[in-house]
């Protein structure tokens, strides 16, 4: 499924949209390195297999919310693709969130700065309450229809 969110995100725009990345890359700013061509394939899988078995052990909605913006992190540093990782990883989020029933959320361009801080740090604590804003904001919003 994941590749498959890469093609729709690249379709006409990359050659490789939806294989791992054949060449190594970077987060711009970030203070880590990204896995190599070579290990995205395993680490991808172990990610998804590690993160299903924990949103299993989760017991409320904000354990869920965390484990998802933890994925999140955890994913961005795979950076599995050569284009269109951050892109592919907010619509997993969005996905998540929706399996796990709980309120998605749309980070703004105006919220850009935060969340590029929290994938920096990889610290959720940066964003996590601002996540709850933009749930409450979803919610309401839902309301309405």
């Amino acid at each position: 499924m994941i590749k498959s969110i890469n093609k729709e995100i690249l379709d006409r725009l990359n050659d490789n949209a939806g294989n791992f990345k054949r060449n190594s890359n970077a987060i711009i700013g970030a203070n880590f390195e990204t896995s190599t061509p070579s290990q995205a394939p395993i680490l991808t899988k172990n990610w998804i297999e590690n993160l299903n078995y924990r949103l299993e052990l989760c017991k409320n909605d904000d354990e869920k919310l965390l484990e998802i913006l933890n994925s999140h992190i955890e994913f961005e540093r795979i950076h599995p693709f050569s284009d269109g990782n951050g892109r592919t990883g907010r619509l997993i989020m969005m996905y998540l969130c929706f399996q796990e029933k709980i309120t998605p959320f749309v980070i703004e361009k105006e919220d850009r700065a935060l969340y590029m801080s929290y994938l920096r740090e990889q610290n959720v604590d940066i964003i996590f309450d601002k996540v709850n804003e933009l749930q409450e904001f979803e919610k309401k919003r839902m309301e309405q229809f």
